[in-house]
């Protein structure tokens, strides 16, 4: 590969990773790739556009350095979920002198201390967004009493790489919520209680924002295709990419105000009222690196992780969005919780997949083969 931008991606074996590989291969970028798993074998490392790849069980900060760091320039990396981005703002002080990270304040610990659902409220509700009642708690003493929550409440992990979607409970009533809290107990420390408000319109809107404080914004995509997993709280297996989003200025607002720079995605629930300007939009969370459905930008000619990179390198960023609607699917997911008698429906009007792509076949053969 003759094009000299470079960049490592460190992701666990997931379609995420694989499709920043992705993102980054289809503009010619090189890609060295580092898998954190604990399988000796990666789908993802199947990509044809990965120049470089190798599987750790974990992070290592003297590993990164020694074997890529480059003497000449500074090398950008991305990672491609919430403990990895973790362990790149834990170590940014060191990182940084060999490798381009994503930051906040270019601090190390802001990234982190960011990742806090609580601190995301606070920031959302100054940006614009709507916001559910909440309330962040200890979980030292559950028996103490909780008031003032309304109900149906959701439970979540108050710090992203604190816990999981697992942890994730819905309480109908205040002896749902002491039970679900006092099980949670075992094994997180704080929790944000919300209001819960139904997800059937789950809207995500990408973007990035470039070390020289340019913002990249387009359209948001709507999440649909739900099913009755996780605790009922539902698993989004389809998208559809709109090429217009009205929180355009409230997510530019959010990046701006914490002085992120990287790429990352915020999600809303939306209310929709009979009067347009009524519509609630409700802050969810943001997450402060490469989403699973970035890749799904790529068919409107919008590569996020690109933008990235070719910032890092001082190049200017012309990006000419299409303006038409784009479907995507998980099909894995699709097809392991939401099938349905509309099969047939979905797939012929799937514009791209998340692991399947004509154009670099091998990882999809063998998650289907070995992984499922």
């Amino acid at each position: 590969m003759k094009n000299n931008k470079v960049c490592i991606v460190l992701g666990n074996d997931h379609y995420n990773t694989l499709n920043v590989v992705r993102s980054l291969g289809e503009a010619k970028i090189q890609v060295l790739a580092i898998i954190i798993s604990d399988k000796p074998t990666s789908f993802v490392l199947k990509s044809k556009y990965i120049y470089r790849g190798e599987v750790f069980t974990s992070p290592d900060v003297a590993d990164i350095i020694n074997k890529y760091a480059n003497s000449e320039m500074r090398i950008p990396i991305l990672a491609t979920c919430d403990s990895l981005a973790a362990f790149l703002d834990q170590h940014y002080d060191t990182l940084s002198k060999h490798f381009i990270l994503p930051s906040v304040r270019n601090t190390q610990g802001m990234l982190v201390h960011e990742m806090d659902k609580n601190i995301q409220l606070e920031h959302a509700e100054k940006a614009g967004f709507d916001i559910p009642e909440s309330v962040a708690i200890s979980l030292d003493n559950v028996d103490a009493m909780i008031s003032g929550i309304i109900y149906p409440c959701i439970i979540k992990p108050e710090e992203s790489i604190g816990g999981s979607k697992s942890d994730f409970r819905i309480c109908e009533n205040e002896q749902e919520l002491v039970n679900c809290l006092k099980v949670l107990a075992n094994h997180l420390d704080r929790v944000l209680i919300q209001q819960f408000i139904p997800n059937d319109n789950v809207i995500l809107i990408a973007g990035v924002r470039t070390p020289s404080n340019q913002n990249f914004i387009f359209g948001e995509i709507d999440k649909y295709k739900h099913s009755a997993q996780l605790h009922n709280l539902g698993l989004s297996c389809m998208g559809v990419l709109n090429p217009v989003s009205e929180l355009r200025d409230a997510c530019i607002c959010y990046v701006d105000s914490i002085d992120y720079h990287g790429c990352y995605s915020i999600e809303v629930v939306r209310i929709t009222a009979s009067n347009s300007a009524l519509d609630k939009n409700f802050f969810i969370e943001i997450n402060l690196r490469t989403d699973g459905l970035f890749y799904f930008y790529q068919k409107a000619n919008i590569n996020f992780p690109a933008i990235w990179v070719n910032s890092c390198y001082n190049e200017k960023v012309n990006v000419t969005p299409s303006q038409n609607k784009i479907y995507g699917m998980n099909e894995f997911m699709y097809f392991r919780h939401c099938l349905s008698a509309a099969v047939f429906t979905d797939l012929f009007k799937t514009d791209i997949f998340s692991t399947f792509s004509i154009k670099d076949i091998k990882p999809f053969i063998y998650r289907f083969l070995y992984h499922g």
